[in-house]
């Protein structure tokens, strides 16, 4: 009886840890989209590792893995060109049709030739970015998107480097209220690779100031603005801005959300300031009020 209740003891030992470690895995390969508070940006960092795991997750479908090893294959025969744009679709049984996009250039900096796969389908969009070179092609950002509609794919200076950065354009499946979200992925000129991921919601970029401005997630009228500055690779969080409860007409600037109790900068303000006028979201966070 003690051999078997040991054997036993064992097996359900080994099959927690297994799962524990499946689960550390998961989450150290996959770029995912995390569950954030609105208008928060965050940071992964990606490193060699990491990578190498993430794109060998699309070996999970033979049929994506073959899609883009054409993609990679046609990018090869080109790689000698400065730029290069090519398009073809897939049908197939599990995943419909699948739309690939490659496009060759030099689109971060003038040091380091990228080649960027795109493949867009029902069921999830997958792109991948990497170095291309004669000697060999090497990955530096993969990522997957199934939970929010993908929109397009951007390049452009969000932080006011002088570099243009990789941002993903999304739109919430599901939920009310405005509900955009960037994923962007900052451009490091020194490697020609990406950093981890911050998320914004409903943002306006103004790189001149190294600044994020934008509109929180919840009703209108009743929802905050936010204001995040870039200090490297870090986001610094400047102020909210958001409707007095107490005293209507009135609005609060503050150094942390409503329901955070650990506010140490409160001023009522008469108007909003000028300069959240113009941001994407404005009306949004206005109405009904004007």
């Amino acid at each position: 009886m003690k051999p078997i209740f040991s054997i036993l003891l064992l097996g359900l030992i080994l099959f927690i840890g297994s799962c524990a470690q499946e689960k550390s895995n998961d989450n150290a390969m996959t770029v995912k989209i995390d569950s954030v508070l609105p208008g928060r940006g965050y940071a992964k960092p990606l490193n060699d590792v990491n990578l190498k795991q993430e794109d060998e997750e699309i070996s999970d479908s033979l049929h994506l893995n073959n899609i883009l090893q054409k993609a990679l294959s046609i990018a090869q025969k080109n790689s000698s060109q400065i730029n290069f744009t090519g398009e073809f679709e897939t049908k197939s049984d599990t995943f419909g049709l699948v739309r690939t996009r490659l496009s060759i250039g030099y689109f971060f900096s003038k040091r380091y030739k990228h080649l960027i796969v795109n493949r867009e389908n029902p069921g999830g969009d997958r792109i991948n970015i990497y170095h291309l070179n004669s000697k060999k092609v090497q990955t530096v950002l993969f990522y997957i998107q199934s939970e929010r509609s993908y929109v397009k794919d951007i390049l452009q200076d969000v932080n006011g480097d002088g570099y243009k950065d990789f941002v993903v354009d999304l739109y919430g499946k599901t939920g009310c209220c405005l509900k955009t979200f960037n994923e962007v992925y900052l451009y490091l000129p020194e490697t020609g690779r990406f950093s981890g991921r911050f998320e914004f919601i409903n943002p306006t970029y103004s790189p001149k100031e190294k600044v994020i401005r934008g509109v929180g997630y919840g009703q209108p009228g009743e929802t905050e603005m936010y204001k995040y500055k870039w200090n490297g690779l870090k986001i610094d969080t400047i102020e909210f801005i958001y409707p007095d409860e107490k005293h209507k007409g009135y609005y609060i600037k503050s150094n942390t959300l409503p329901e955070d109790k650990k506010r140490t900068k409160i001023i009522r303000l008469k108007k909003v300031p000028k300069e959240y006028i113009r941001i994407y979201g404005y009306d949004w966070f206005m109405y009904p009020k004007d």
